[in-house]
């Protein structure tokens, strides 16, 4: 199994940082189904939560029933392998997708328990993993997983390259992406998240994870760089998350787009391992 996620003690208070980092870029294991559908069920109390996936024309549609009444956040990830050998597979070979649901777009999924997710390519491999939380960010549910391979989608056509400058504290997007249809992008178009691969005895093994959304002041003009540093090791000494010390690291880009009133990241870049000094 193939597993990276960050775990902590429960008595430890969960400052906004600490909380980003417990779910927003969980690794997941591969174990694909092949097929058009895939399903996955909990219960809560007496209360099942239904989750599955299915072919649709738009690339995959995610499926809802009884979701917990007291959910303020819902959590989607959706994972492929885009490296070269999966018997051997390096951290940044799995490119992830996106989506934190509150306020508006919870409610709808409440409503219609449906998601749509176009942003793939058909025959590739994909993980979808669901979570829900209360209004103090509590799990209801643990993760949910199911696995599919669409027939269709919208996915990106040319090459976008990401590099990190000389002192390893902003990273480049070569070029913008073109994608196989007409996308809507955000208003800001670009997102970009920052890795740090760590191996705390009594937090767990994992990477620690901040994206361009924390530091916003951080971006370019164009939207093809952000500067991450010092702004990161800051925010890791005042969360007291880590030592110092040297630590793998890599960086992924992402388009931020929009598809039915729901906003994602939807990864399209990656840098090589690097060493991240704190």
């Amino acid at each position: 199994m193939y597993l990276l996620k960050i775990s902590q003690k429960k008595s430890r208070p969960r400052t906004k940082l600490t909380t980003f980092l417990l779910l927003a870029f969980t690794l997941f294991a591969f174990s694909f189904l092949a097929g058009g559908c895939a399903t996955n069920r909990i219960q809560i109390a007496n209360l099942e939560t239904g989750f599955a996936v299915e072919n649709s024309r738009e690339g995959i549609r995610l499926l809802f029933s009884n979701i917990p009444p007291e959910t303020t956040r819902m959590f989607i990830n959706i994972q492929t392998f885009m490296g070269a050998d999966k018997d051997n597979p390096n951290v940044n070979d799995f490119f992830s997708s996106f989506s934190d649901f509150r306020g508006s777009s919870l409610e709808q999924v409440k409503q219609s328990e449906i998601v749509y997710f176009p942003f793939v390519q058909s025959g590739h491999e994909y993980t979808v993993s669901v979570i829900f939380q209360n209004k103090y960010n509590d799990d209801i549910t643990d993760w949910m997983h199911a696995n599919i391979v669409p027939v269709s989608g919208i996915h990106l056509v040319n090459s976008p390259q990401l590099s990190l400058n000389d002192t390893n504290s902003a990273m480049m997007l070569s070029l913008e992406p073109v994608f196989s249809s007409d996308v809507t992008f955000a208003p800001q178009k670009s997102g970009f998240a920052v890795m740090v691969a760590v191996n705390c005895p009594e937090r767990g093994s994992g990477t620690i994870s901040i994206g361009e959304q924390h530091f916003p002041e951080g971006l370019s003009a164009d939207g093809l760089t952000w500067t991450f540093e010092p702004r990161f090791a800051n925010a890791l000494k005042e969360d007291t998350y880590l030592e110092s010390g040297s630590f793998p690291a890599f960086g992924n880009a992402y388009s931020i787009m929009i598809y039915d009133n729901i906003r994602w990241h939807v990864q399209i870049a990656a840098t090589s391992e690097f060493t991240y000094y704190l």
